[in-house]
């Protein structure tokens, strides 16, 4: 017979039987994975938990109520106007009813109760669906639980809302939100493209003259466009999980380093304390051996003094003793004697002396860099995640960016590493559009009339992006396309076949090949031709990523005008160690930008490729540069390889 147990603390209940498990272990995995299907993505920012009373903030992150609550109250004091987002810092007005005049977030409320008849009851192991939400218990029960709560005593009084109720009173609470704040209640179903305002059926009528658009129709074309730009920002996520496990791989390896440190300068002690003792002892040792070397002479000295002590004093005895006793004919018998033995004790005194030793021992201070040697901390860049100066527009994209295409005084596209999309980005960090291509991208340039070419990474197509957003392919050919750059009605492409690195031109309108550089006068002009671009007199620019690394010059013809190695590191007082040209491109003036990934500089050079400075350096936060372009406002876009881009106003630093 099957029991029922209520737990008043929990104020919930549970089926309890002879068998407390239901089922086989997979049984139960699948028992919970049904009940997480539709369980709201969406987690509190603070706890990580299910949303409770979700309070949604002005930059659209959401938060329990009570975890809002309580950092609220301990970051900010009573007389606080706001406090900052705890994910993305953003500064938050606080309302005059505090946090609890905070907007609800109604979409996570309707997106719950959308999907709560679809979750199984959350106060019982039936596995029925939920029919109503118990408000004060804050779970989801079926019909069964439903009318056990309302005959129990200590639930009897509980708030109950059946679901269906619910999400009519969600949505009817959502759509509120659209209606006309000039006519109660009318929603606003129209869009005046001149007016960029939202209209109610009313409201149509002062707009007759205007350009009308149904809201459904606009909505599904921006939801189109914020979709886009969802992915965009979607697509950082692997970008800094990547970055998150660099973190936790980091984190142990430096414990393990730190650990094996340790276990070194413990070694190093005992070892040193072995030898201190053995020091030790071998000094004791030495005393000892003076302390009997000079005690056995002692000794010796004493015992030779004691002998002449007991000759002298028997001597004298005896001759007290003749004095005393013997008669004066006998006394004046032996007088001579007794005399001449007394005058001769001096000279039985040894001629001898006493030496001793004192002993002392004078510590030596030793430093503790000599006791047990230096222990240091050598920084590793392992990534840097942060820009050197604040005043300097610095964004992070979602990879290493490899190419970067300007298209107006503010936005350009970028390129990341092994990545089938391209994203537009506004000076200061902001996604404009994010497109998806066939393919994974390589380099990028733009046509006059504002579309957009990409080779294919290590393959042969070039696309075209047109100004609608579409993608087809322009032109294929027999080479493995790298970089590309559009000039003078030509475009022209390193590419590179089974034996030969070359240079093509490739017409404007089909993408046929009209030329390919190669060699000049029978020598090959490249070993590994990557980014280029194209001087106002038609020379083209080529950075070769060769062993030896240099940029190439080269009239359209294929003759070589010149050549760069990078010897600006030798006339910067500098020895030149390596050169790594990685992105290349010209400004309006002629002058000519190398991002030196190597090195992590910025080389300007005058038209004719002779080395003028360097624009950018590691302390403007230039740290392995890739990708590099100029717009016509001045401003210098620098990638570096951690992902974040620097947009400069170059032309004051010329």
């Amino acid at each position: 017979m099957m029991k029922r147990r209520f737990t008043k603390t929990s104020q919930s209940y549970q089926q309890v039987g002879q068998h407390e498990k239901y089922g086989t272990k997979e049984e139960v995995k699948k028992k919970e994975a049904s009940k997480q299907k539709h369980v709201n993505p969406l987690r509190c920012g603070m706890c990580s938990g299910t949303l409770r009373s979700p309070k949604l903030l002005p930059c659209y992150h959401t938060f329990c109520f009570k975890c809002l609550e309580d950092y609220v109250g301990r970051k900010c004091a009573p007389e606080e106007p706001s406090f900052h987002c705890p994910l993305c810092l953003m500064q938050i007005d606080i309302p005059q009813d505090g946090v609890s005049g905070l907007t609800d977030n109604l979409y996570v409320l309707v997106y719950d109760a959308m999907n709560a008849s679809k979750n199984p009851c959350q106060q019982c192991e039936t596995g029925t669906g939920a029919v109503a939400r118990c408000v004060d218990c804050d779970e989801n029960i079926c019909m069964s639980c439903k009318n056990v709560h309302q005959k129990m005593k200590a639930t009897k009084n509980h708030k109950l809302v059946l679901l269906a109720e619910q999400e009519k009173i969600l949505n009817a609470s959502l759509s509120r939100q659209c209606t006309c704040p000039e006519h109660a209640n009318e929603e606003m179903c129209f869009v005046c493209k001149p007016c960029n305002a939202l209209l109610c059926l009313q409201c149509k009528d002062s707009h007759l003259d205007h350009k009308l658009e149904d809201a459904s129709v606009a909505a599904k074309v921006r939801k189109e466009e914020l979709s886009r730009l969802a992915d965009g920002v979607r697509s950082y996520l692997p970008y800094i999980k990547n970055n998150m496990a660099k973190a936790d791989k980091e984190t142990d390896r430096l414990k393990e380093d730190v650990d094996k440190t340790k276990l070194h300068i413990v070694d190093t002690a005992e070892k040193l304390k072995r030898e201190i003792d053995a020091a030790c002892a071998k000094k004791i040792e030495n005393i000892d051996a003076t302390l009997k070397q000079y005690l056995s002479s002692i000794e010796r000295f004493r015992a030779e003094m004691e002998r002449v002590y007991l000759s002298i004093k028997t001597l004298a005895v005896m001759s007290d003793q003749i004095f005393d006793l013997a008669p004066d004919g006998l006394l004046l018998q032996t007088n001579r004697n007794i005399s001449k033995r007394l005058e001769s004790v001096p000279t039985e005194i040894p001629a001898c002396s006493l030496e001793s030793a004192k002993t002392s021992f004078e510590p030596k201070s030793v430093p503790e860099e000599d006791l047990l040697g230096v222990t240091s901390v050598s920084v590793l860049p392992i990534l840097r995640f942060s820009p050197t100066d604040t005043k300097v527009p610095t964004f992070y994209c979602p990879g290493r960016p490899y190419s970067i295409c300007p298209v107006s005084d503010d936005e350009a596209w970028v390129i990341c590493d092994t990545s089938e999309t391209i994203q537009l980005y506004s000076k200061n960090g902001a996604i404009r559009q994010f497109l998806k291509l066939p393919g994974e991208a390589n380099d990028i340039c733009c046509f006059p009339n504002g579309s957009l070419f990409v080779t294919e990474l290590r393959g042969r197509a070039i696309w075209k992006i047109g100004t609608d957003n579409s993608v087809k392919t322009f032109t294929t050919i027999d080479d493995t396309v790298r970089g590309v750059c559009y000039f003078g009605g030509k475009f022209y492409v390193t590419c590179k076949d089974s034996s030969r690195h070359m240079l093509s031109i490739l017409t404007q309108d089909t993408g046929d090949i009209e030329k390919e550089i190669v060699q000049d006068n029978g020598n090959p002009i490249f070993c590994h031709p990557d980014r280029l671009s194209v001087t106002s007199s038609g020379t083209v620019c080529v950075t070769d990523r060769g062993k030896d690394g240099a940029v190439v010059f080269v009239t359209s013809d294929g003759h070589v005008k010149s050549s760069y190695r990078g010897e600006g590191g030798e006339q910067n007082g500098g020895q030149k160690e390596r050169f790594e040209p990685w992105g290349l491109c010209v400004d309006q003036h002629d002058n000519i930008f190398i991002s030196d990934r190597f090195n992590d500089v910025i080389h300007v050079l005058n038209e004719n490729g002779v080395f003028q400075k360097f624009l950018l350096t590691e302390d403007d936060g230039i740290r392995r540069p890739l990708g590099i372009a100029v717009d016509n406002a001045g401003h210098i876009w620098v990638g570096n390889e951690d992902g974040s881009i620097h947009v400069f106003e170059y032309l004051e630093l010329l």
